[in-house]
């Protein structure tokens, strides 16, 4: 359980502030101190595939909803098994807050039941697709596919009636009268079609994650337990918080809970409190570690205490930014350019925190007239870069390090078969990048980034350039 002293902090600290404030403000207040549980999720209707989609997309999708911050079923509202849940999740509730009996089972109330039981929520979920084959100038056959989704929330809360008979009605609180619909689309090329179609799948399922997270209500939240050396101790669980999750720290004060500090969750433990089901676990022999998880302070640490909140940014891993860079090509030889950088955050997947697949997509003009390939001129030029990046963290400063694929590409004028001339991208080299990079974390969305770092490369033409040299930039990116 929770360390008395811990409980005594939080308590102390968010009384010490509530004296100025408005009853209104001391019930926010109060719900800031209160841990996040896993909502029920349950199925109203079977998901619906309507073009009959390759499963392992489909799947994909229905993951942007079926998140694991919730529990998910296929029951009935008002089912037996969704009492089960009920009175379960609350006991469990009220052995976390301390609420215990004699026999150190959690104290079933009529209020704790409302709480509890009223984060329920069903969903309705279709989704669809469709491709289309077309050909590129080269007459090469690309396959384009879009996935869309389309998603309906209900929000239900408990009713306990004087017989106490407990039952589920519809929350008007929650959007418009209690439901919420969105939609959400992604769209890919391939050669093939099953590459295409994942593509756009997984870029509909990150949009319908936002989506999700972006609901005030499913965002996770846990007070402080204990705070030093740059790191927050909170005592949500790896069952229902996921590697690299951003917070906000809160804090209220006389003119309204501020935030004052930004962490991300680095180590996942099994929570704070031996609740049955992890004594069960133990005596089956599987590793129960009982202890608060881990955050690392990434802004603020000064300003963070024990007993302030975390509450979690919605994020999916998303970076996306621009920049300026140089574009190597026969050493010494270097030009300016412009670059457009993409990062995802693998760590949810992977379970090694703050590694990310990326890619810099460079533009720019060669920078001399006497390169042969180029027919001496002043050619456009595209470098892209796809690769792996490890980032480290110390207080707002990061490190990275990176190694890439390179491939470049000239746009040149060609001949075609009918005679006429046209412009294409030509690829003229290919080769490797390793980057190391110096950053600052500005604001919990946005990050700064200088990068140094090689390239050697090798060319696919005698007259082409090698693209051998140093490689550097400097880029803002946007967490989504």
């Amino acid at each position: 359980m929770k360390s008395v002293t811990s409980i005594i902090v939080s308590g102390v600290f968010w009384a010490g502030l509530s004296f100025a404030q408005t009853k209104e403000e001391q019930l926010q207040a109060s719900a800031l101190q209160e841990s996040s549980e896993k909502f029920l999720l349950l199925r109203a209707t079977t998901p619906l595939n309507k073009t009959s989609m390759p499963d392992p997309a489909f799947q994909q999708v229905l993951k942007g909803v079926e998140q694991l911050r919730f529990t998910v079923a296929q029951w009935d509202v008002n089912s037996q098994e969704t009492m089960n849940w009920c009175l379960g999740a609350t006991e469990e509730a009220q052995i976390k807050a301390g609420e215990v009996t004699t026999k150190n089972q959690g104290r079933v109330t009529v209020e704790a039941i409302k709480k509890r039981c009223s984060e329920l929520v069903t969903h309705s979920f279709e989704a669809s697709h469709a491709c289309v084959q077309k050909a590129d100038t080269k007459g090469r056959l690309l396959w384009e596919c879009s996935v869309t989704a389309r998603v309906t929330l209900k929000k239900y809360k408990a009713t306990v009636d004087a017989e106490g008979k407990v039952s589920f009605v519809i929350d008007p609180a929650f959007g418009d009268g209690g439901t919420k619909t969105f939609w959400s689309a992604g769209t890919s090329s391939a050669t093939d079609q099953i590459s295409a179609i994942n593509g756009a799948a997984f870029t509909a399922r990150l949009w319908l994650e936002r989506k999700v997270r972006d609901i005030d209500y499913f965002q996770l939240r846990s007070p402080i337990v204990e705070h030093k050396k740059a790191t927050s101790y909170f005592c949500l669980s790896k069952e229902i918080v996921e590697l690299d999750t951003p917070f906000h720290v809160l804090m209220p004060t006389e003119e309204g809970v501020k935030k004052v500090g930004f962490v991300k969750a680095r180590k996942l433990y099994d929570g704070c409190t031996l609740m049955p089901r992890l004594e069960e676990a133990q005596k089956k022999g599987e590793k129960v570690e009982l202890r608060p998880s881990e955050a690392q302070d990434i802004i603020g640490s000064g300003k963070i205490q024990a007993g302030m909140t975390m509450w979690e940014m919605p994020s999916v891993g998303l970076n996306v930014g621009a920049g300026v860079a140089t574009m190597p090509f026969d050493w010494p030889d270097l030009g300016p350019g412009f670059e457009i950088a993409v990062e995802y955050n693998l760590a949810r997947h992977i379970g090694i925190s703050e590694f990310h697949v990326a890619s810099h997509l460079k533009f720019g003009v060669y920078p001399t007239t006497g390169q042969q390939f180029f027919r001496n001129k002043r050619a456009p030029v595209f470098q892209g870069e796809w690769g792996f990046i490890k980032r480290w963290y110390v207080r707002r400063v990061f490190f990275d390090l990176g190694i890439f694929f390179a491939h470049s590409q000239a746009l040149q004028k060609v001949i075609t078969s009918s005679g006429e001339e046209e412009f294409e991208w030509k690829p003229y080299a290919i080769g490797g990048t390793g980057q190391l990079s110096l950053g600052v974390q500005l604001s919990p969305r946005w990050i700064w980034r200088l990068t140094g770092g090689g390239r050697i490369g090798t060319n696919l033409f005698d007259t082409a350039p090698k693209d051998i040299g140093i490689v550097g930039g400097m880029d803002f990116l946007y967490n989504f």
